[in-house]
C-alpha cells in the first residue's frame, strides 16, 4: 500500500469582534485627580510640537527590483528585502558574505501556533490569571471584567473613565508578562481596538478637531496612566498593533498558543500586507478546532477581555472536516450521512483485537530470537538497539515519535476533497522525510473481502487491520500515483505494527507568496528545483547569467560559485547521488553562461547521463533582442555583427544540438510564452526526476523577469507526466504473478545489484525484498552499498577473480538473475568476463522489466508482499566464502604504508552514515571491497571514469548531507593525478566551510595507466606536488573551521591521523598526503589492467 498525505490548500474565514469600550464606573484607586489629568494631558499635547516625533520600521518602496531598507551606517547591516517573486524575508550576513534568506516569518509564526497546539503543553486558564491577581467580577467564568464590552454604545460621561481603567489594567498585566504571556497579547490586542474606538469616539464629540489631534491627545492620556513616555508607548503600541492584526486574521486562538515569535514578527512587520493576510486569514478555523478539541478550557482566558468561553469544537480532533471552501467545518459523521445512515466511527489509539477471532492471541506476535529469550530484552530488528517503554532504558530511536515515548497528538487534520466526495488529510506542518506520521490502527480481524483493509503477516500467519468503524486518521490518507508517504513493517516489543513513514518533504500547507500571484520566470525555475528537493545550485557567474543569480536566494536556493564549471558540474553531481540514495528523490542543479561555460561543464553532465543522476543543466543565453540583431547581420554586407561566446556565425542553437546527445530533454525558453512556461518547465524537470538523467534549460537573460503563473506552485511535480509513451505498459499484478512464477520455478535464483538506471529511487522496496526472499545477493563494485552489507544472503561485490571472493561459477550457473540496475561496463566486469549468461537474466530498472515500460517500485512491493519463501529453492551457499572475512593484517609501525593493506586497515575505521567516494584511479580498485557499516553510501563510477571527479563530488556530496541534517562523515580517497585535475576547488571547500576528508594516494603520477601501456613513461608522471600544503595556499582558515593537514609516510604516522578528532568527526577539512611507492598496486588490480590492456 502507498498512501500519500494529501497537502490541500482549503479556507476559512474569521469575523473580528466588534470593539467598544467599558461602561462600569471605576474603582476608587484608579481614579486620577481631574485637575492634575488635565495639566498632565496639555503638557504632553503641547510638547508634539517642539520636536519631529519618529515612526517605527516601516517597509519603503525605493528603485530597483528589490526593495531594501536599512540602516546604512551599521557595520554589521540587517536589511529587509521584499521581491515581488516573494514575501518579506529577513536576511542576515553570513561568513561569506551573502544575504541569505530565512524562511517567511509569517509562515514560521503559523506553523510555531500549530505546533504548540499540538506540543502536549497544558494550558490552566485559572493558574494564569492567579499570577497577575485578577479577580472575577461575576459569577461567571471572567477573571476580570477591566476589558470586558458590555454596551453597544457609550455615554460620553463614562468614557473618560473606561478609557482610563483599561489603560491601568493593561500596564497590570503587562508587568506580569513574564508569567502570563498568553494573557498578556490578548490584553494588549484589545487594547488597541480600545484606543481606536477612543480615537473615533474623541473625533465624534470634538468635530473641531483633526483624526490626528484626537490620536494625539489619545497617546498623551494613555502615556499619563501607563506613566510611559510617548516613545514607550508608540513603540510598544506597534507591537501591540500587530498583535490586533495577526488576532483579526488568525482569530484569538493565534494569540494563545503564539510563542515569543510573536513578538518579533509584529516588531518587524514582515509580511504584514493584505495578499499574505488574505491567504493567512483561511487557517483560523483550522487553528479553533484542534485547540477546541485538544485543549478544552482555552477559551477562558478569553473571559479577560469579553469574549465567549464557549468551545465551538467538541469531541475527537478528527471528527471534525474542514472545507476546501472556507466555510465552516462540519461534523465527521454528517460526511458519510448520505451514504450510510447508520456510520459511526470511534477513534483509537492502539489497535484492538478482535477477540472472536483470534481469542487471547495476539497475530502481530513475532517469535523473539534465542538470544532474546534467554536475556529477556527487546532489539530492534532494524538497529539492534534495546527496546522498552522506560525511555531511561529504551535505546531504539526508529521511530522516537512513536515508541518509547508518550505519544503526542499528530498535528494532521481531516479535509473535504475538492469533489466533495472524498475526506483526506492536510498537513499543516513539515514533516521531514523518513519521519513516522502516525501507526495505521484498527481492528485485528481476517478474512474480510471487498472491503479496504492492511494485510500483513508475520511467519505464517496473516491477519488484517480494518478501519470501517474503529481507527485513527490513516483512514483517511488518500491514494495517490506520487505519493508522499507509504506504510512499513515495524516491530515493538515484539510486536508488527503498521507506521505510515513520510517519503518526500511535504511543505506547509500554506504559500502566501505563491497564491493568485504572478512571478518571475526565474523565480518560477528556481522555486520548483528547491521543490524538488535542490537547496544548492553550483556554477561561475557570467554575463547572460546575472540578472537570473538575483532569484535564486529569493527562492530559498543558496548559489555556490565554483572555480570553473566543469567542477560546478562534478559538484551538481554529486549533490544528485547523495540525494538519490539517501532520500530516493531530488537532483542536482548547475547554471552557466552560454558556449564557453557549458561546454565546460559538458564532460560533467555526460557522465552524469551515462551514470543516470538527474542534474538540470541551466544555461544563461543572449537575450532574444541581441539574437535578432545577429541573426539579421549575418549573411548581408559586412560587418556581421556577432554575439561574444557563439562561433561567429548565426547557429544561436548549436549548443543546444550539443546537449541533445547527452540530456533527455532540453528547453529554450526564449520560444515559449509566458502562459505556457510553468507547464514547460515541469515537463522538462519531470523527465529529470521519471529518467534519473539531465536537462538541459536555456535561460536567455531578457526572459528572467518575464512574469508567469504561480498556480502550478501549489502542485506537486508529476513524474508520471514524463513519458507519452504506453506500447510497453503491462498489467502490475500480472508482471508482480510472472515474476513470482519465474522465483517458483528457479532452482538456482540470484540476485545482482547496480545503481544505473535510477534504481536508487526504489533501494528500500529492493532491500525488502532481498531480506525477505532470503535469495543470495551481489553487487556490482558502483552498487556496493545498495544493499544493506548486514544482510546474511548478502555476498559482497561481484569483480570475479580479483574480488575477495570469487563467485563466477555461481554467478554463471544461476539459471535466474533479476539484475536490478546493472551498467555491465567492461571496466566493471573484467572485461565483460563476469557477465551473466543473458538467457537467465531479467533486466530491471526503475521503470522497465525487460523493455516492458511499467513502475517496479510498485511491483517489487507487491512481489515481496506475495511472496511465500517456501516455494523457493534452497541454495547451498556454504563454499561461497564470506567477503567480511577480510586478509588478516600484520603490519610494522615505521614500515611504509602499501595499498595491499592500506584500505583493509582503513575499513576498521568506517562508521555508520559515513559516505565514502573513490576516485577514478587506484581507490576505484582498492575500496570496492570495503564492507560498509549500516546507512553508509560507497560512490564509485561504474561507466565514466573521468579523473577529477570526485574531489568537487565529494563537495556535493556532503553539502547535500547538511541539507539533509546527516551527521554522517564525507571521506573521500583520491589518486594523485586524478586531485590535481580539479584541486582548485579546495578553495572553495574552504570557503564554504564544507566537511570533508580527503586522503590523496601520492604515487608520483597515474599507476593505473603504468599498468596498462607505459609503466615507466613520462607521460605517466605527474608533477610532484607537496599536497599537505594545499589549504595554506588558499589563505587562513575561517573562525570555527578546523584545518588538518599532513603528510605520512608510516602506519603509525597514519594511524595517528586515523585517531585524530578531525578525522573521528569529520568537521572541518582534514587532507592526508599518503606517499605510496611509485609501482605500489594491489595484487587484485593487477590482473584487471593486465586484462584491460590486451582488449586496448
Amino acid at each position: 500500500h502507498k498512501i500519500p498525505l494529501r497537502i490541500g490548500n482549503g479556507s476559512c474565514s474569521i469575523e473580528p469582534a466588534s470593539p467598544s469600550l467599558v461602561s462600569r464606573e471605576p474603582s476608587p484607586e484608579l481614579r486620577i485627580p481631574t485637575n492634575q489629568r488635565q495639566v498632565e494631558i496639555q503638557r504632553r499635547t503641547q510638547s508634539h510640537k517642539s520636536h519631529k516625533r519618529q515612526g517605527g520600521l516601516r517597509l519603503a518602496a525605493v528603485n530597483g527590483d528589490v526593495p531594501v531598507e536599512g540602516d546604512v551606517d551599521n557595520a554589521n547591516p540587517r536589511q529587509m528585502q521584499v521581491g515581488q517573486e516573494n514575501f518579506p524575508k529577513r536576511v542576515k550576513v553570513k561568513h561569506d558574505g551573502v544575504f541569505h534568506p530565512k524562511e517567511s516569518s509569517l509562515g514560521k509564526f503559523v506553523a510555531g501556533v500549530w505546533e504548540q497546539i499540538h506540543s502536549g503543553v497544558i494550558l490552566e486558564p485559572h493558574v494564569l490569571t492567579e499570577q497577575v491577581q485578577l479577580t472575577s467580577r461575576s459569577s461567571g467564568n471572567s477573571p476580570s471584567g477591566d476589558l470586558v464590552s458590555t454596551a453597544p454604545s457609550i455615554r460620553p460621561d463614562q468614557t473618560w473613565e473606561s478609557f482610563n481603567r483599561s489603560n491601568i489594567f493593561c500596564q497590570r498585566v503587562t508587568q506580569a508578562s513574564r508569567t502570563c504571556r498568553s494573557i498578556e497579547v490578548i490584553v494588549q490586542a484589545r487594547w488597541v481596538e480600545l484606543f481606536d474606538s477612543y480615537v473615533e469616539y474623541l473625533a465624534s464629540t470634538n468635530p473641531n478637531l483633526s483624526m490626528t489631534k484626537c490620536r494625539m491627545r489619545a497617546i498623551a492620556e494613555a502615556c499619563t496612566d501607563f506613566g510611559w513616555t510617548e516613545k514607550e508607548l508608540r513603540n510598544k503600541m506597534g507591537i501591540w498593533r500587530g498583535y490586533k492584526e495577526i488576532k483579526d486574521v488568525l482569530g484569538w486562538v493565534a494569540l494563545v498558543f503564539s510563542g515569543m515569535g510573536l513578538y518579533r514578527l509584529c516588531k518587524y512587520r514582515v509580511d504584514f500586507d493584505k495578499d499574505k493576510f488574505s491567504r493567512a486569514r483561511t487557517l483560523g478555523k483550522r487553528m479553533e478546532v484542534a485547540a477546541d478539541t485538544l485543549h478544552t478550557n482555552w477559551r477562558q482566558l478569553l473571559a479577560i477581555v469579553g469574549e465567549s468561553t464557549e468551545p465551538r469544537f467538541a469531541g475527537h480532533p478528527h471528527d471534525w472536516v474542514v472545507q476546501q471552501d472556507g466555510s465552516d467545518p462540519v461534523p465527521l459523521r454528517s460526511t458519510y450521512l448520505a451514504y450510510d445512515s447508520n456510520f459511526t466511527f470511534e477513534h483509537l489509539e492502539e489497535s484492538i483485537i478482535d477477540n472472536a477471532l483470534w481469542g487471547a492471541d495476539d497475530p502481530r506476535w513475532t517469535p523473539p530470537s534465542s538470544a532474546i529469550c534467554l536475556s529477556g530484552i527487546n532489539v530492534c530488528d532494524l538497529c539492534s538497539e534495546v527496546q522498552s517503554n522506560e525511555s531511561a532504558v529504551n535505546a531504539c530511536k526508529c521511530f522516537p515519535n512513536l515508541f518509547g515515548v508518550p505519544r503526542l497528538p499528530i498535528a494532521v487534520q481531516v479535509f473535504c476533497t475538492s469533489n466533495g466526495r472524498n475526506n483526506g488529510l492536510q498537513a499543516l506542518v513539515a514533516f521531514e522525510r523518513g519521519t513516522a506520521i502516525g501507526e495505521f490502527v484498527g481492528l485485528i480481524t481476517k478474512d474480510i473481502e471487498e472491503q479496504d483493509v492492511m494485510d500483513s503477516q508475520v511467519g505464517g500467519t496473516r491477519y488484517q487491520i480494518w478501519q470501517g468503524k474503529q481507527g485513527n486518521f490513516t483512514r483517511f490518507a488518500n491514494h495517490s500515483c506520487k505519493p508522499n508517504a507509504q506504510f512499513e513493517k515495524f516491530v515493538w516489543l515484539g510486536t508488527q505494527h503498521i507506521v505510515m513513514n513520510n517519503t518526500a518533504d511535504i511543505p506547509l500547507l500554506f504559500r502566501f507568496n505563491m497564491i493568485n500571484r504572478k512571478i518571475p520566470l526565474a523565480s518560477y525555475l528556481f522555486t520548483r528545483l528547491k521543490q524538488a528537493g535542490t537547496r544548492r545550485i553550483y556554477g561561475v557567474p557570467g554575463d547572460f547569467t546575472l540578472r537570473a543569480l538575483d532569484h535564486v536566494p529569493r527562492s530559498g536556493i543558496q548559489f555556490v560559485g565554483c572555480c570553473n564549471e566543469l567542477n560546478a558540474g562534478y559538484a551538481a553531481d554529486g549533490y544528485a547521488r547523495a540525494q538519490r540514495h539517501r532520500l530516493q528523490s531530488g537532483l542536482g542543479a548547475l547554471i552557466t553562461t552560454y558556449g564557453v561555460g557549458e561546454l565546460s561543464a559538458a564532460n560533467a553532465v555526460a557522465g552524469s547521463y551515462a551514470e543516470h543522476l538527474p542534474v538540470v543543466h541551466i544555461v544563461g543565453t543572449p537575450s532574444q533582442k541581441a539574437r535578432q540583431v545577429s541573426t539579421t547581420s549575418v549573411g548581408g554586407r559586412s560587418p556581421h555583427l556577432h554575439i561574444h561566446h557563439t562561433l561567429a556565425d548565426s547557429r544561436i542553437g548549436v549548443f543546444r544540438e550539443i546537449a541533445e546527445k547527452f540530456t533527455v530533454a532540453q528547453l529554450d525558453l526564449s520560444g515559449v510564452d509566458a502562459e505556457d512556461v510553468p507547464t514547460k518547465v515541469d515537463e522538462v524537470l519531470a523527465k529529470a526526476l521519471y529518467h534519473s538523467r539531465p536537462v538541459y534549460v536555456e535561460l536567455p537573460s531578457d526572459a528572467v523577469e518575464t512574469v508567469v503563473s504561480s498556480t502550478l506552485l501549489e502542485r506537486p511535480i508529476e513524474e508520471r507526466h514524463a513519458t507519452n509513451d504506453e506500447s510497453g505498459h503491462l498489467e502490475t499484478r500480472e508482471m508482480a504473478d510472472s515474476l513470482l512464477q519465474r522465483l517458483y520455478a528457479a532452482k538456482r535464483p540470484l540476485i545482482l545489484v547496480d545503481r544505473g538506471d535510477g534504481i536508487e529511487t526504489i533501494r528500500p522496496d529492493i532491500n525488502e525484498f532481498v531480506q525477505k526472499s532470503g535469495i543470495p545477493t551481489l553487487s556490482l563494485p558502483s552498487g556496493a552499498s545498495m544493499v544493506n552489507n548486514s544482510l546474511p544472503n548478502y555476498f559482497g561485490v561481484y569483480s570475479g577473480s580479483i574480488g575477495i571472493v570469487d563467485l563466477t561459477s555461481a554467478v554463471k550457473s544461476a539459471d535466474l538473475v533479476l539484475a536490478f540496475g546493472c551498467q555491465f561496463s567492461d571496466t566493471q566486469t573484467l572485461g565483460w568476463g563476469v557477465v551473466p549468461e543473458r538467457n537467465s537474466m531479467i533486466m530491471i530498472g526503475r521503470n522497465n522489466i525487460e523493455d516492458h515500460q511499467t513502475g517496479t517500485g510498485e511491483i517489487l512491493r507487491m512481489v515481496t508482499a506475495n511472496l511465500d519463501k517456501r516455494s523457493l529453492a534452497e541454495q547451498d551457499t556454504s563454499s561461497w566464502g564470506n567477503f567480511r572475512h577480510l586478509p588478516s593484517q600484520t603490519v610494522e609501525p615505521a614500515s611504509p604504508i602499501n595499498q595491499d593493506e592500506f584500505y583493509i586497515h582503513l575499513n576498521k575505521y568506517l562508521k555508520d552514515d559515513d559516505n565514502i567516494l573513490l576516485g577514478n584511479a587506484t581507490p576505484i580498485i582498492g575500496g570496492r571491497d570495503f564492507v560498509l557499516p549500516p546507512s553508509s553510501q560507497l560512490i564509485a563510477s561504474g561507466m565514466w571514469f573521468s579523473i577529477g571527479h570526485m574531489l568537487p563530488a565529494a563537495m556535493g556530496v556532503s553539502q547535500a548531507k547538511a541539507d539533509q541534517g546527516s551527521s554522517g562523515r564525507t571521506i573521500l580517497l583520491d589518486g594523485d593525478g586524478s586531485f590535481q585535475m580539479t584541486a582548485q576547488e579546495l578553495s572553495t571547500i574552504i570557503h564554504k566551510r564544507v566537511n570533508m576528508v580527503v586522503f590523496i594516494i601520492n604515487n608520483s603520477g597515474y599507476t593505473y595507466e603504468r599498468y596498462i601501456h607505459g609503466m615507466d613513461e613520462e607521460y605517466n608522471d605527474v608533477a610532484p606536488w607537496n599536497y599537505s600544503l594545499g589549504p595554506n595556499l588558499f589563505g587562513q582558515a575561517p573562525d570555527g573551521y578546523p584545518i588538518q593537514s599532513c603528510r605520512v609516510h608510516t602506519w603509525k604516522e597514519l594511524d595517528s591521523v586515523l585517531n585524530s578528532e578531525g578525522f573521528s568527526t569529520g568537521k572541518g577539512l582534514t587532507l592526508v598526503d599518503i606517499v605510496i611507492d611509485k609501482y605500489d598496486i594491489s595484487e587484485r588490480a593487477k590482473a584487471l589492467f593486465e586484462l584491460v590492456n590486451k582488449q586496448l
